[in-house]
């Protein structure tokens, strides 16, 4: 499937869904009509793993498929962001912040380290605890604001966060981390 139907799709689903508690294929399929996608309905109808993907995502519980589908849209602002041209369309767009630019740039460090954990060893006046494979400490500038961005990092998939028997807290590379910074970066 072509990505920018991918794309057409989930945003149309996102605007559909906000407004409903309970949503059925056939009324999303109604709903695209009249706003006149003929051909994302078409390709819907005679795609059965297509029509199988949106009813099981329908059927789930419509909170957590709304948080899911604000998440995928503050990655996609994330990324469109960091392209040029893009950046201002998105900016127009643009809800919520999305990632800082501090978290894009820790997780271009952890990725392009090929290292695959960073451990947190907070000591005191230890500015810079984050280390990836306990030794390369990760840099950034807005202390303050480190924790959040972690955590955004964690919500949006791009990396996994696991607390050791010692209480240590660990975050681990996934492959979507370095996807999304290949494409930020060869944008």
């Amino acid at each position: 499937m072509d990505p920018m139907m991918f794309a057409t799709i989930v945003g149309l689903l996102f605007s559909f869904q906000s407004g409903r508690e309970s949503v059925k294929l056939q009324d999303f399929l109604e709903w695209m009509n009249q706003r006149h996608h003929k051909d994302l309905v078409r390709l819907i109808e005679q795609n059965n793993d297509l029509k199988s993907g949106l009813t099981v995502l329908m059927n789930r519980n419509h909170n957590e498929v709304m948080s899911q589908l604000s998440q995928l849209n503050d990655l996609m602002m994330s990324v469109s962001n960091q392209i040029e041209g893009l950046d201002t369309v998105a900016k127009v767009f643009q809800k919520n912040e999305g990632l800082s630019e501090q978290a894009i740039d820790v997780l271009r460090q952890f990725v392009n380290s090929s290292g695959d954990s960073i451990v947190v060893s907070k000591t005191i006046g230890d500015d810079k605890p984050y280390q990836i494979d306990g030794a390369r400490l990760i840099d950034f500038e807005e202390p303050r604001f480190i924790e959040d961005d972690f955590d955004n990092l964690v919500e949006n998939g791009l990396i996994k966060s696991e607390i050791d028997g010692s209480g240590y807290q660990w975050y681990k590379i996934t492959r979507k981390a370095i996807r999304f910074i290949e494409l930020i970066d060869n944008s």
